[in-house]
């Protein structure tokens, strides 16, 4: 089912014998890969392989939505000729995983954030180039509704230049539906600041490049003995507005919100709630709110990547502008480490 289109590696390749119907390969059936191997089931037409060195994970899923094929070793999965890879598996694996599947013919989504480190990163833009395929990171929060109407609010001008924003994030859940300790593994493998760079990207998204992180990080609270559970960040933009992003494990109930402060007005987003809204300097206010279940954010984000495949123009979060966000979160733990400001490389 494979094929040889080519076109930009990095977000879509040029249309060619692509079907409707792909083999796809989920790598890593923790929690977030049980989630797309579950909506790509929902969705229908797909034949799905599935990849994790546990054994019962593979035996749970398995039994739940009947793949084409279960491995304990992914490069087994590549015999079956995938069309594309799920990459799921912690940030360390991404790089050398996305390697041999985009080299095996594979189109690649990978999960946030790209990967560990930027040498890592650049080798998946590299391949992805290399090998014609797609790549994207699954910056999932792009396919929910408020945030496409905040970027349409900022570009029309309608608060004016946005001159600062604060994202919240308590992120509790996290932990509840995590089936292994990977967050465990040390502040540059799993902590929140890369586990959640979410909010890099959506304020790069919003604000345009970050030039500047300092950061402070913290082991606080029920699982302060565990992992770093807490971080708190300021960012300066290109343009000079300012940001300020705080990330936490503990706080319950579990919240995300975004403010927006620009030169005539102001917006806030609750991304759990998903109402948006905007105040201008008079005092007018409008609200608006959407409905949307986890799932179909997921769902909207594998139909989008199928499309990049085709060679369509999608709202997927391309491999070199992941590459931008982990810089920013690496920044962060770079800051959080050395107590300097650091600048983003």
């Amino acid at each position: 089912m494979s094929d040889t289109a080519g076109g930009n590696p990095t977000g879509a390749v040029s249309p060619s014998c692509w079907e409707e119907s792909m083999r796809v390969l989920v790598l890593g059936i923790g929690s977030i890969g049980r989630r797309h191997a579950r909506v790509i089931h929902g969705i229908g037409g797909h034949e799905l392989i599935l990849a994790d060195t546990r054994e019962e994970f593979l035996a749970e899923l398995a039994e739940e939505l009947s793949p084409r094929a279960t491995v304990t070793d992914y490069r087994d999965a590549l015999k079956l000729e995938p069309d594309a890879a799920i990459i799921c598996t912690p940030n360390s694996l991404h790089a050398d995983m996305a390697v041999e599947c985009a080299q095996a013919g594979c189109h690649l989504l990978v999960e946030k954030p790209i990967a560990h480190d930027l040498e890592a990163a650049d080798r998946i833009v590299d391949v992805a180039a290399q090998c014609n395929r797609a790549a994207v990171v699954g910056y999932v929060l792009r396919f929910w509704p408020g945030v496409s109407e905040i970027k349409q609010i900022i570009d029309s001008g309608r608060i004016g230049a946005p001159l600062g924003a604060r994202a919240m994030i308590g992120a509790y859940e996290a932990l509840t539906y995590a089936r292994t300790a990977w967050r465990a593994d040390g502040p540059a493998e799993g902590g929140p600041l890369l586990d959640y760079s979410h909010e890099f990207d959506y304020l790069r998204l919003f604000l345009g490049e970050v030039s500047q992180v300092a950061c402070m990080a913290a082991r606080l609270g029920p699982h302060a003995a565990d992992l770093v559970t807490a971080a708190a960040c300021l960012l300066r933009f290109s343009t000079g507005a300012l940001g300020e992003v705080h990330i936490d494990y503990w706080q319950e109930p579990a919240r995300r919100e975004l403010d927006i402060f620009g030169e005539e007005g102001r917006l806030r987003y609750d991304f759990r709630q998903m109402r948006l809204t905007v105040t201008d300097f008079e005092g007018r206010e409008s609200e608006e709110g959407w409905a949307l279940e986890r799932d179909e954010a997921f769902r909207k984000q594998f139909e989008a990547f199928a499309a990049a495949c085709r060679g369509e123009k999608t709202r997927c979060v391309t491999a070199q502008d992941a590459r931008g966000t982990l810089a920013v979160a690496l920044a962060a733990v770079e800051s959080a480490s050395t107590g300097e400001f650091v600048e983003v490389a």
